[in-house]
């Protein structure tokens, strides 16, 4: 398709909470061309143009944390499946996360090396989400997610995990670390990273022009750990007090993922806290839940805690602003590629606004992605933008049900 224009859209930027009204948006290629007033004058020589008659349109949003290449429907002995069927997969996920405005995602660790050539796969599907991969996840003998990752005992491992991941063009860095990690307990000494080797892989990794990601939970210790040893972003995790918060670590972002944790224990257990803010979004969440939890009544003790210290730091976090993302961890277990949404409304449930809960959901990710032409709908951007009937900032039920979703320039039509 060549130059498309987009008619009387109302575009919305989420960190101002302002709107131009009436606007129309040029896309050509991968970029937005111009955005002006619809009134002003005729859209310059597009081939196609929309009128969308008054909705909304927001910046794409941005999931930043799941498993591209694994199902939520796997079962262990499931994960080791033959090539074609994890392209399958890929497709299926990727088409998921951008029906629900999904158009941007970050792989937080899959079958060994497939993300990367899944991503070498699909590097011509100009319309699906794109893909920022971890490569291998870097983590202890036998550590969380060892079977898809590289265990590391010293530094030279850590080097040559590194040089492997950046040749394989990964975007980032993974490494599992947390004293109180279940896989990790009972087992001495301590296989967890201290410090020293979390800020060496964040150091080696920056030449190699990579960020760390670092999953922990549920331990302050392990936290602090991974804010130390420089991590962009810490997974699972959010602020345990001012000091693990943006007043010491303004370049640090949190990505809690209770949608998981949620699955994993059960809506009941949340309603125990008396912490729902918004009973209309909770209803939401409630419609849009898994209705077959994984784990029953055997809940891990570690998701147990992990899910009472989200649920004991969560409202702060919100409430303090602290610099959270959405991330859905979807592929686990339970959890699906539409769950971003879900855990946006929770976000919501816990005491965030509207307007928060988008943020962590567009300008928060971009900002940890170090994106400067995505996240906003400005000429010259990438065309990431989804189109809805009813103003988001006042009504964050309409993200369940858009008008269309624009990928990297590709209009995606319901």
């Amino acid at each position: 398709m060549g130059k498309i224009a987009l008619c009387n859209i109302n575009c919305i930027d989420i960190e101002k909470a302002s709107y131009a009204f009436n606007q129309t948006i040029e896309i050509e290629g991968e970029f937005i061309t111009d955005v002006y007033d619809t009134k002003a004058h005729l859209p310059n020589e597009c081939e196609v143009q929309y009128d969308y008659g008054g909705c909304w349109a927001i910046p794409g949003l941005v999931d930043m944390h799941l498993h591209i290449t694994m199902s939520h429907c796997m079962s262990e002995p499931d994960y080791y499946v033959t090539p074609n069927e994890i392209v399958e997969i890929a497709y299926e996920n990727l088409r998921g996360l951008r029906r629900v405005g999904v158009t941007v995602c970050r792989d937080m660790g899959s079958y060994a090396h497939s993300a990367e050539w899944i991503k070498y796969i699909l590097r011509n599907e100009s319309s699906l989400p794109y893909i920022l991969t971890c490569g291998d996840v870097i983590t202890y003998p036998k550590g969380h997610m060892y079977e898809f990752g590289r265990e590391i005992e010293n530094v030279k491992d850590v080097d040559m995990a590194i040089d492997l991941n950046s040749n394989l063009k990964a975007d980032f860095i993974k490494v599992a670390s947390d004293p109180l990690d279940n896989e990790a307990k009972h087992r001495v000494p301590n296989p967890a990273f201290n410090t020293d080797m979390l800020q060496h892989i964040a150091e080696y990794g920056k030449k190699k022009k990579m960020f760390m990601a670092c999953h922990t939970y549920p331990s302050k210790t392990g936290v602090m750990r991974a804010l130390h040893g420089g991590a962009r972003t810490i997974e699972h995790a959010v602020p345990f007090d001012d000091d693990m918060g943006r007043k010491r670590y303004p370049k640090t972002f949190y990505v809690p993922t209770f949608s998981t944790a949620l699955d994993v224990c059960g809506m009941s257990k949340l309603e125990q806290f008396n912490v729902v803010k918004d009973n209309n979004v909770w209803d939401l969440v409630k419609d849009i839940m898994s209705k077959n939890p994984v784990y029953f009544n055997e809940v891990p003790d570690s998701i147990d805690e992990w899910f009472q210290i989200l649920i004991n730091m969560l409202p702060d976090a919100i409430k303090t602003g602290q610099l959270l993302c959405i991330g859905s961890d979807a592929g686990c277990k339970g959890t699906d590629f539409s769950t971003v949404l879900r855990e946006i409304f929770l976000m919501c449930v816990l005491g965030a606004t509207n307007q928060q809960a988008l943020t962590y959901a567009t300008v928060n990710p971009y900002k940890a992605l170090g994106y400067n032409t995505r996240g906003k709908i400005v000429k010259g951007n990438i065309a990431d933008i989804v189109i809805l009937n009813k103003n988001p900032l006042k009504d964050i039920s309409t993200l369940l049900k858009n008008e269309a979703v624009i990928c990297k320039g590709q209009l995606i039509s319901k």
